[in-house]
């Protein structure tokens, strides 16, 4: 994505826009506020209303494994790895009405306190058809080493199980590729699989070399605990040894892969999606929940597959608004909420984590 200003001039935009409504960039429009919950925590919930009912007329608030009868708040059932599923389960509620955007923030995060469905378009400088995160990142071979999960989504991607056939429901390679150059992205830079730092050249998958190591810890338990031979021939007919050998066989003799499937990760614990598109995100969002890929990288991916023009902090001289720890944040403001709003950034737009539980709710 090209820029037209440095980031200085990023700041000022950014920060005149929080002073003035330009009305220029975006019509109103009907925005939905969606407050996604990592876990059932439903005294949260009172909290939300109170910060948001002024600024957004309509919230919804998708709740892990609710049963209550609350009309805003939208029962999910899935695992706050993959919480992108739940709004692919809310879809039919969330597009029952005529909104023109979905605007979703995690319960423990706090947006600027001057942000509602009037100026937030503009804010983040987007029109009917545009979406916003706070940035895309490709994954690539340096993010092995940077990012714990990256490894593992990889190997959900590229090697899912038996029961999971979402691969075949993605774009292509090509077509992946082509939408991915669209957002800045440089494909070319993405991983391969000669750089998987535990698998072996040959081309063993990250699932298989789990497996490995859990046959390991097997027979490291019958070592250390002398276990009679008895419960030793139990416990290897129950492993299926020959078939375990035979895939290993198998898996070894096979050529070597060079899956490049762009793949994109980022930050999603707030992002906004165009109306225009959003029944397209929502099902490639549930293909890539079906396989088990994290939240992290499933948002991104499926914004960066579905929507043309993708708005990121840089674009708009946004700072991250995830300082320090936790304990940090509570510290410099004495866990009062009214001392964070008051002492807010104007460059920020957002502040997280912030525990709801853990903080004076004085505002």
């Amino acid at each position: 994505m090209q820029n037209n200003f440095n980031r200085s001039d990023q700041a000022f935009h950014f920060m005149m826009n929080h002073q003035q409504n330009n009305s220029s960039a975006a019509p109103l429009s009907e925005i939905c506020l969606v407050v996604i919950y990592n876990h059932n925590y439903e005294k949260n919930i009172p909290k939300i209303e109170r910060l948001y009912q002024e600024k957004f007329s309509e919230i919804f608030h998708l709740m892990p494994f609710y049963q209550g009868d609350n009309p805003r708040v939208i029962g999910v059932y899935d695992s706050s790895h993959q919480f992108n599923n739940y709004i692919t389960q809310a879809y039919d509620r969330l597009a029952s009405k005529p909104f023109t955007h979905y605007f979703f923030v995690a319960d423990d995060m706090i947006i600027r306190q001057d942000l509602n469905e009037n100026n937030v378009l503009d804010q983040l400088n987007l029109d009917k058809d545009s979406a916003y995160i706070p940035f895309l990142k490709i994954i690539d071979n340096e993010t092995f080493f940077t990012w714990p999960w990256a490894l593992k989504q990889v190997g959900k991607f590229h090697y899912p199980f038996k029961a999971s056939e979402f691969r075949n429901f993605m774009p292509d390679i090509e077509t992946a590729r082509q939408r991915v150059e669209q957002h800045g992205l440089d494909w070319h830079q993405g991983y391969t699989s000669s750089v998987l730092p535990y698998a072996v050249r040959g081309g063993i998958d990250p699932f298989t070399l789990d497996l490995v190591r859990s046959y390991f810890r097997y027979l490291l338990l019958v070592v250390c605990f002398k276990i009679n031979r008895g419960f030793l021939a139990l416990l290897g007919r129950t492993l299926s040894w020959p078939a375990f050998i035979a895939k290993f066989a198998k898996l070894i003799a096979r050529k070597q892969e060079n899956p490049e499937y762009p793949l994109i990760w980022g930050y999603a614990d707030i992002f906004l999606l165009p109306a225009s598109r959003f029944k397209e995100f929502c099902h490639m969002s549930g293909l890539l929940a079906s396989g088990r890929v994290m939240v992290e990288v499933a948002v991104p991916t499926a914004m960066a597959l579905t929507i043309d023009r993708v708005v990121q902090d840089h674009d708009v001289g946004a700072l991250d608004g995830r300082e320090g720890s936790p304990e940090d944040i509570r510290e410099r403001n004495n866990s009062s909420l009214a001392s964070l709003i008051q002492n807010w950034r104007k460059d920020v737009l957002y502040y997280h984590p912030i525990k709801l539980s853990q903080w004076k709710f004085d505002i």
